[in-house]
């Protein structure tokens, strides 16, 4: 983890250039989950830096941007499935209750059973086995459910990993950026100097 002054350090910028950036959308709803506050001091895990030295590069922004949209769709579904699951959840959990309710009125009944009373409790019966046939085929919703939240965790795992080796590209691209000038400016020099001296 590294904090804005190190980060700042880095990208060859002011630490209030920092912190205005990361207080701009969608940078600051992306970057919000990698921060955390030893102190005083804001630091950033590796996702967040490399997220936050990406949108220094104007040429990624693009990319950036594209690659928020997917995750904050995916995002989305994966909440969409976990409310669901939640409901389903409480469904169950509902059934449970009534099956219990059930149960301990059927006891009650048994205590005082005659002859009168046979033909309800099979009918309480009947109504328990039709509420536990709902509470298995809830339980398998719950389970195919559950497997699609992993499978879109997995997809998100791969974006992720997929937006930090662009992340990763679009810095290595900026340094040669940097560096070819250079190597430019030194070139023209040595020519200049070689035309020098044989005048």
């Amino acid at each position: 983890m590294k904090n804005i002054k190190q980060i700042s350090n880095e990208l060859g910028v002011s630490k209030s250039a920092v912190h205005k950036k990361l207080k701009t959308e969608p940078l600051k709803s992306a970057i919000e989950k990698h921060t955390s506050f030893m102190g005083n001091k804001l630091y950033l895990d590796n996702y967040g830096e490399n997220i936050l030295k990406v949108t220094f590069n104007k040429k990624s922004l693009n990319n950036f941007s594209e690659i928020y949209d997917m995750v904050y769709e995916i995002d989305k579904c994966v909440d969409n499935i976990d409310d669901m699951v939640v409901e389903v959840d409480k469904a169950v959990d509902n059934v449970d209750n009534m099956v219990d309710d059930l149960t301990n009125n059927l006891v009650d009944e048994i205590d005082k059973v005659d002859d009168l009373t046979t033909n309800f409790i099979s009918s309480l019966q009947k109504q328990i086995d039709l509420l536990t046939t709902q509470n298995e085929n809830l339980w398998n919703e719950n389970s195919r459910l559950t497997d699609k939240v992993l499978e879109q965790s997995e997809r998100l795992l791969s974006l992720t990993e997929q937006a930090q080796k662009l992340a990763e590209n679009a810095q290595t691209l900026h340094a040669m950026e940097n560096v070819k000038p250079q190597l430019t400016n030194g070139k023209k020099r040595s020519l200049f100097n070689i035309f020098s001296r044989k005048k």
